[in-house]
């Protein structure tokens, strides 16, 4: 799980970085991936329990810390029994024309 969430992390961000692309659809791109993968609830729970990202990320107040994202993270998990195949790169589309468009002269 570790592994393909790394991977995952390396992949949206070779994909993503050459056309700036926001640190939002970066995320967005990550979690449509671990949706497509059934791994989400997965990635969520190695997330939950970084005590090093906790702290670097989250205030002591706050729900991540506080509850664990459990609850949150028993909803993601059903979605791993369905297969989805959902666009991951929305954000690059604007960058991609597609080779049968004529261009304008």
């Amino acid at each position: 799980s570790k592994q393909s969430l790394l991977s995952c992390i390396h992949k949206v961000r070779d994909s993503h970085e050459p056309y700036k692309r926001s640190n939002d659809a970066k995320f967005k791109a990550l979690v449509v991936h671990g949706i497509n993968e059934g791994m989400l609830g997965q990635w969520f729970r190695i997330l939950a329990h970084s005590d090093t990202l906790q702290q670097q990320t989250y205030e002591s107040w706050s729900y991540m810390t506080k509850h664990g994202f459990s609850e949150a993270i028993k909803i993601v998990d059903r979605l791993s029994n369905i297969k989805f195949d959902l666009p991951t790169d929305v954000a690059l589309k604007i960058f991609h024309i597609p080779e049968d468009t004529e261009t304008p002269i």
